[in-house]
């Protein structure tokens, strides 16, 4: 099905042919489009004809604004920061400082970008050390898998806790708490470059897990929709690290943190976090499932505002969701999963017929 989205508003898409879409398929813009507060920021940077100014070379106040605001809600006193053009480029400077320390541990189903570092890192612990070192999707919260892997000098551990591009898996709890219990000295980073930014209902999805990371990638949402991301390193880490001086005024290229980009996450986070805003994300993620759990029980999988639905046997998840647009509901599918992404801000009555049109259309 061959569609062009050319227009917006909040949580409807049009397409050239002025067909009208739910906008259940969203991962950045989750204020939804047309959003009157981001618009008027745009504009007004516009106007000014200053959109860009490398933090290379000047550090405006709004950087260390948003990163002590980001450092707050996230618990990690006096952390350092690098700001980036995007989540992939994060996930890059957390894996470079992690990898100071020695190999980590990835997850299958895990994706942490198309950075080089992703890219190559497996096949670069293969030469080195005969293996790599992602472990099997703990289902069952095991970490034996953890603990056979300490004997390579293993650092750290990337945790995705809801694999998106993975098939909308979430980390067992115990998992990642016994990680923290039983290796104090593992380095824990959480990739919150999908599930950040109130999706799940709270503003990072790791605080389910009441630990404290040691380093924190965020993207894609931050921004709003222009380009943007962050890394935050711990105290102990950014202190020792080679890498992170590397980086000049906090930022990973001259691209990173462009001035129209940092106000807009200024606004997003200051309204995404919230209590009431985030209250009203986790009032829409029971509408969805409350609706769509009696249906599917099991086979429906993540949390908050980010679900997936799992095809029974003799349907395909892309099939699924070619039908679902067809019948007027963007959505996607990931790994063979359902995938349903709705913006933060779509309205109850859109929630729900986007709700009713997969019930009608998904065995």
């Amino acid at each position: 099905m061959d569609i062009k989205i050319i227009d917006g508003n909040n949580s409807m898409l049009y397409d050239k042919d002025g067909r009208e879409y739910i906008n259940f398929s969203e991962s950045i813009n989750i204020l939804g489009h047309r959003s009157t507060e981001i618009i008027e920021a745009i504009s007004s940077y516009i106007n000014s004809g200053i959109i860009h100014y490398p933090l290379t070379i000047s550090r405006p106040e709004i950087a260390d604004m948003i990163a002590e605001k980001l450092i707050k809600i996230v618990g990690m006193a006096h952390a350092g920061y690098v700001f980036t053009s995007s989540g992939s480029e994060a996930a890059d400077v957390a894996m470079s400082i992690m990898r100071e320390h020695g190999p980590f541990i990835t997850i299958s189903g895990s994706y942490q970008g198309n950075s080089g570092q992703s890219i190559f890192m497996n096949s670069d612990n293969v030469r080195q050390f005969g293996r790599d070192f992602c472990i099997d999707f703990p289902y069952n919260g095991d970490i034996k898998p953890v603990a056979e892997l300490l004997k390579y000098g293993i650092s750290g551990i990337i945790i995705e806790p809801l694999q998106v591009e993975g098939g909308l898996k979430e980390i067992p709890l115990n998992f990642v708490r016994e990680l923290r219990e039983k290796f104090p000295e593992l380095l824990i980073c959480f990739d919150e470059a999908y599930t950040g930014i109130g999706k799940t209902g709270d503003f990072f999805a790791y605080e389910k897990y009441d630990i404290t990371p040691d380093l924190l990638i965020i993207g894609k949402a931050i921004g709003g929709g222009l380009p943007l991301g962050i890394t935050l390193v711990s105290r102990g880490i950014s202190a020792n690290s080679k890498v992170y001086k590397m980086f000049r005024n906090n930022a990973y290229g001259s691209t990173s943190g462009n001035l129209m980009s940092l106000d807009i996450a200024n606004l997003i986070i200051d309204k995404v976090s919230s209590l009431n805003f985030l209250s009203m994300v986790r009032d829409k993620g029971k509408i969805l499932y409350n609706m769509l759990y009696p249906v599917y029980g099991s086979r429906l999988t993540g949390r908050g505002l980010i679900r997936g639905i799992i095809p029974e046997k003799g349907d395909t998840a892309e099939n699924l969701a070619e039908k679902l647009r067809e019948h007027g509901l963007m959505i996607t599918s990931m790994s063979g999963v359902l995938r349903i992404s709705p913006p933060l801000t779509i309205d109850v009555a859109a929630l729900k017929k986007g709700c009713k049109l997969i019930i009608e259309n998904v065995r």
